[in-house]
């Protein structure tokens, strides 16, 4: 029979294993470096939320996706071209230093006038509709907010946006990958209250102030609370460090400001979640901290339903190698 010490053991060496995945995963300034020194001509830019190159050359759609998806991957994810899937990336992205007066095309083929999809199977949701089957998205680079969006022949030469490619995943959906419960106290259902008095609430119900920390959840957070329209996170603008900070100190640098920008450093302020349409996911927004809002509450649970199968599995397998290595365990 294994002993104790041994299961303890594996149970130490798995998680190292994750933590090391975690530990090199690379971030997207690293990338960026790195990828100057390889075939990468072209600076690649960086935001909160994602990693975006730029094609130095104008190309038709298809030799475009080409282009992309021989880029390096990114943390094993392979390139392709940009998926758009709210107003606020679209804004975001106007913001970026791209060249001007040109168009950008991006990874939409409109194969059905009445369901155009981008290429990942995400819906689309920006308003433009394309005249007639066979057409690419593509957006005029002006400076201005919001983007000029036009469909025109996808044999156009172009020049293109790049980005890690990703599955769609529903709202619906998002919420099965999310090691988090969230909930509203229920003698605060109706309620709307300052942010301190918000976290004040949480911490009550040994919980704190919801946080969104990548766009999963940014996902869940539209399925689940999209009719509060407007409600606290748990995002502090930490005045001393210049710096906004989750108030349970995680390191994502997911962030999607209502603008497309981060509020300037030194601002005071609390951060609210606004859903101010059903185009859109959400987004970040800098206010009065004695404003009064809805609020939702987190708590942790570790470790969402796949996880906790695959940790399982994973620990299962290795005791198993261990009882046919050491008959005499």
């Amino acid at each position: 029979m294994i002993s104790f010490h041994l299961k303890f053991l594996l149970y130490v060496t798995t998680f190292l294993d994750l933590l090391l995945f975690y530990k090199c995963q690379q971030t997207c300034d690293q990338y960026a470096e790195a990828a100057g020194n390889t075939q990468v001509p072209n600076p690649i830019q960086c935001t909160a939320t994602s990693v975006y190159y730029f094609t130095p050359l104008e190309e038709s759609f298809e030799d475009a996706r080409k282009t992309c998806q021989d880029l390096p991957p990114f943390n094993g994810v392979q390139f392709d071209l940009v998926v758009i899937e709210s107003q606020e990336e679209l804004d975001v992205i106007v913001t970026l230093p791209l060249r001007l007066s040109v168009f950008y095309r991006l990874g939409l083929m409109a194969n059905s006038i009445s369901n155009p999809t981008w290429i990942n199977g995400a819906p689309y949701t920006l308003g433009v509709e394309p005249p007639e089957d066979g057409l690419c998205l593509e957006f005029s680079q002006t400076t201005e907010i919001p983007a000029q969006l036009v469909f025109s022949t996808c044999e156009i030469p172009r020049f293109t946006i790049c980005e890690p490619s990703l599955p769609y995943i529903p709202p619906s959906e998002a919420c099965n990958e999310i090691k988090s419960q969230y909930f509203i106290p229920e003698e605060n259902a109706d309620v709307q209250i300052s942010w301190e008095d918000a976290q004040s609430a949480c911490m009550e119900e040994n919980a704190k102030l919801a946080t969104i920390q990548s766009l999963k959840e940014n996902l869940c957070f539209f399925e689940k609370f999209a009719s509060l329209n407007t409600f606290w996170l748990g995002l502090i603008n930490n005045l001393s460090k210049k710096k906004f900070q989750w108030i349970d100190n995680d390191n994502s640098a997911y962030r999607s400001w209502c603008d497309g920008r981060q509020p300037p450093l030194g601002s005071e302020g609390c951060v609210v979640v606004r859903f101010p349409s059903e185009q859109t996911t959400g987004c970040f927004d800098l206010v009065d901290c004695d404003e009064s809002h809805n609020f939702v509450c987190e708590i942790q649970t570790g470790c969402n339903e796949y996880c906790l199968q695959t940790l399982t599995e994973s620990i299962s397998k290795s005791l198993q190698k261990s009882k046919n290595d050491c008959a005499s365990c």
